[in-house]
C-alpha cells in the first residue's frame, strides 16, 4: 500500500459511520435537523448555533415517529420550542429550542403515534397526523393547542392523512388523503379548506383531477398553495389559481421522490417569487431556483449530488445531500452564490474510491432499463465478481451517491451494480407503472439483464456473481437466484418470501399494495404462488443467506422463518441470521457490522468453491 493510500474501510467502520440525517428546518435562522446515531442507537435533533452543532434533544429521549410504521414529520420548530414524537412512547413533548431544561408533555394518548409534525404560526398550534391502534387502526388529521395540549379534530373517515398545511395568515389549510388500496403515489385527494374562528375547515374542497396523486402541499408567503403532481407523467409542481392547479414549468424530470415517509420537502420558498427544489433525471440529481414570475430556472448547486431534504428561511436556502465523494452534506447558500458545506460525513481517499457510472440496458422483452455501475477498487484479478443488488420499494430507487458499504464491497474486489429496474421511480410515470402486477417476474428479469449487460461491457466473470436485496428486494433477489440460474448466491435482508402470506398479515399502509404489484389475490392465486420463493420445489444448488429482525411489522419474522424451514428440507444451503432487536431494517451499528461481516464471508466461501 502506498503512503498516500487510505486504509481499507472495516465492516465496524461502516456500521458506526452510518450517521443518518433528515428532516432540515429552518426557523428564525436557525438551522435544525434529525441525526440517527447507530452507535448509540438513538435519533438527536441537532442545531447550528454561531458555527456549533449542539443536540437540541438529549437521552433517554429519541425523536422518531411510527406512523404508517415508516415514520417521518418527527418533529416541528415553533417560537420557543422544538417540538417531537418520542420513539419510545410514541408521545409529543416540547423541548426549549435553546436545549436547557427537560422536554415536557404535550399530548399522549394510549395506542397512538403522531407524525407530519407542522407548526400554524397564525394559530400558536401543531397540526399532526394521529394514528390510533385499538380495535383497528384508524387515521386522523389533528391540531394541538401548544400551550394547554388541547386536542382538535380537523378531518377523519379517510383511510389516511398526510401533509398538513397551514398558510401564514392562519386563514386556509390544505392536506392529503387517500384510502385503501391506494398508495398515496398511486391516487390521492388534494383538500384545502377556510378556517373557522375555531380553527376548524369550512366546507373542504377537493383540488385536481380523479385518480389524480399529490405530494407535498405547501402555502408561499403570499398565500398561494402549490404541490407536486404527476399529471404530466412526471413529478412537477403545480400552484392553485382560479380554482385550478396550473403548472410551474413542464420538466421531463421527477421533483421529490415517493411519500413513503412523512415530512418530505423537495421544494420550498425564498420569498413569494422565487421557489427552490430538487429534481431526479435519467440518474442524475438537481437542484434548481424558479423565478415564478418569469418561469426562469437556474441551475444552483453542485453536479453529482442527490438531494432528499430542503428548506428557505430569510431568503437562504439549506439542503441536505448526497454526493459522489461524500454522503450526509448539509449546504448552505444565498442563491446566486456557491453553496457552502457546513456538515458532511467523512469519505475515502481517491485511491479507495468507487464512483457510480450510470448506464442503460435491454431488458429480455426489449424494454429498457437503468442502473449504476462500480468497479471495484480492491486487489487486481482478471475478472471480478459481481454484486447484483435490488432496491427494496419496490418502486423506490438507487441513486449514485456516496455509500460506505459501496465502498467496502469495492475494496474488497467487487464489481457492483444496482438495479433501477422498471418500476423504480426517478424515471417518471410509465417506467414506474410498467411494474403493475408485474412484481416477482419484471424486476428479477430486469436484475439478470443487467448482469448480462456488465459481463458483455466490463471486466467481471459470469460464473461469480451473487444478488442481494433488502425488504421487497429480498423476494427479487431470491427469485433471480431460483429462477434465472446465473447467480451463485443471493442474500435476503428482511426480505418478502412469501407473497399471499405477506397480503394478509402486512401493516394498514401497505394492505392493498400487492393487489397493484401481484394482482387480486382471490383471482391470481397461482400468480402469488409461482412468485414466492416459499413455494419453491426444485432442490437446486448454490446458496441463501437470510437476516431477519424479530420485531419487523412490514415483513414477520415468519416469512423467513418458514423460507428456512422449507429451503433446508429441499436439501437447499439457507444460512440465517436472526436478530432480536432489530424490526425493519438493520438500524444498530454492532448489528450492521455482524451482517457486512458474515455477508462477505458467506460470498467468499460460496465463490471460492
Amino acid at each position: 500500500m502506498s503512503s498516500t493510500q487510505a486504509p481499507m474501510l472495516s465492516a465496524q467502520n461502516v456500521a458506526v459511520g452510518s450517521i443518518r440525517r433528515a428532516e432540515v428546518r429552518s426557523y428564525a435562522g436557525r438551522l435544525y435537523w434529525l441525526e440517527w446515531r447507530p452507535q448509540e442507537q438513538f435519533h438527536v435533533i441537532c442545531s447550528l448555533v454561531n458555527g456549533a452543532c449542539i443536540d437540541v434533544t438529549k437521552k433517554p429521549y429519541s425523536p422518531a415517529s411510527k406512523v404508517h410504521e415508516y415514520g417521518g414529520g418527527a418533529y416541528c420548530v415553533t417560537d420557543t420550542d422544538v417540538v417531537f414524537v418520542n420513539a419510545q412512547d410514541q408521545a409529543i413533548y416540547c423541548q426549549r429550542r435553546d436545549a436547557q431544561g427537560m422536554p415536557q408533555l404535550l399530548l399522549a394518548r394510549a395506542n397512538c403515534r403522531y407524525g407530519d409534525l407542522v407548526f400554524d404560526a397564525a394559530r400558536s398550534r401543531l397540526l399532526c397526523v394521529e394514528e390510533e391502534h385499538d380495535k383497528g387502526v384508524d387515521n386522523r388529521l389533528i391540531a394541538v393547542c401548544l400551550t394547554t395540549g388541547k386536542r382538535q379534530i380537523l378531518a377523519q373517515g379517510r383511510d389516511f392523512y398526510a401533509a398538513p398545511t397551514a398558510s401564514l395568515d392562519g386563514r386556509q389549510l390544505a392536506w392529503l388523503s387517500w384510502d385503501l388500496p391506494h398508495m398515496p403515489w398511486q391516487q390521492c385527494d388534494l383538500s384545502e379548506a377556510i378556517l373557522d374562528v375555531h380553527g376548524l375547515p369550512l366546507e373542504p374542497r377537493k383540488l385536481g383531477l380523479l385518480d389524480e396523486a399529490f405530494a407535498e402541499p405547501r402555502y408561499s408567503p403570499s398565500g398561494v398553495l402549490y404541490c407536486l403532481s404527476d399529471r404530466s407523467g412526471w413529478w412537477n409542481i403545480y400552484c392553485a389559481r382560479h380554482g385550478d392547479l396550473q403548472p410551474m414549468g413542464s420538466l421531463k424530470a421527477d421533483v421529490g421522490g415517493l411519500s413513503w415517509r412523512l415530512g418530505q420537502c423537495h421544494f420550498d420558498f425564498l420569498d413569494a417569487r422565487r421557489l427552490v427544489f430538487s429534481y431526479h433525471h435519467m440518474g442524475q440529481g438537481e437542484l434548481a431556483c424558479l423565478h415564478v414570475d418569469t418561469g426562469l430556472l437556474q441551475s444552483i448547486a453542485p453536479a453529482g449530488h442527490w438531494w432528499r431534504s430542503i428548506c428557505c428561511s430569510q431568503g437562504r436556502l439549506a439542503a441536505l445531500g448526497d454526493g459522489v465523494m461524500a454522503s450526509e452534506r448539509l449546504f448552505v447558500a444565498n442563491v446566486g452564490a456557491s453553496m457552502e458545506v457546513l456538515l458532511e460525513s467523512s469519505h475515502q481517499h481517491p485511491s479507495r474510491m468507487t464512483v457510480a457510472q450510470h448506464f442503460s440496458f435491454t431488458c429480455h422483452d426489449g424494454g429498457l432499463g437503468h442502473g449504476y455501475f462500480y468497479p471495484p477498487v480492491g486487489p487486481a484479478v482478471n475478472r471480478a465478481p459481481l454484486l447484483v443488488r435490488a432496491h427494496g420499494g419496490p418502486v423506490s430507487a438507487s441513486t449514485g451517491a456516496y455509500s460506505s458499504e459501496t465502498q467496502y464491497w469495492s475494496q474488497r474486489g467487487y464489481a457492483l451494480v444496482d438495479v433501477n429496474y422498471r418500476g423504480s421511480s426517478g424515471y417518471g410515470c410509465a417506467y414506474r407503472q410498467s411494474l403493475h402486477q408485474r412484481w416477482g417476474d419484471l424486476d428479477w428479469r430486469d436484475c439478470q439483464a443487467a448482469a448480462l449487460a456488465v459481463v458483455q461491457n466490463e471486466a467481471v466473470d459470469p460464473t461469480r456473481m451473487v444478488i442481494r436485496g433488502s425488504s421487497a428486494g429480498g423476494l427479487t433477489a431470491l427469485n433471480a437466484w431460483r429462477l434465472s440460474g446465473a447467480f451463485k448466491a443471493a442474500t435476503s435482508l428482511y426480505g418478502v418470501t412469501d407473497l399471499a402470506r405477506l397480503a394478509l398479515q402486512t401493516h394498514k399502509y401497505e394492505r392493498g399494495y400487492l393487489q397493484w404489484l401481484v394482482g387480486d389475490l382471490e383471482q391470481h392465486k397461482a400468480r402469488y404462488r409461482d412468485r414466492s420463493p416459499m413455494y419453491e420445489t426444485q432442490a437446486g444448488t448454490g446458496a441463501v443467506m437470510m437476516f431477519q429482525g424479530v420485531l419487523d411489522k412490514v415483513v414477520p419474522v415468519d416469512q423467513a422463518r418458514l423460507l428456512k424451514k422449507r429451503f433446508r428440507a429441499l436439501g437447499r444451503v439457507c444460512e440465517y441470521v436472526e436478530l432480536a432487536d432489530e424490526g425493519h431494517g438493520i438500524a444498530k451499528a454492532y448489528n450492521r457490522r455482524l451482517q457486512l461481516e458474515t455477508e462477505y464471508a458467506f460470498y467468499q466461501k460460496v465463490l471460492a468453491g
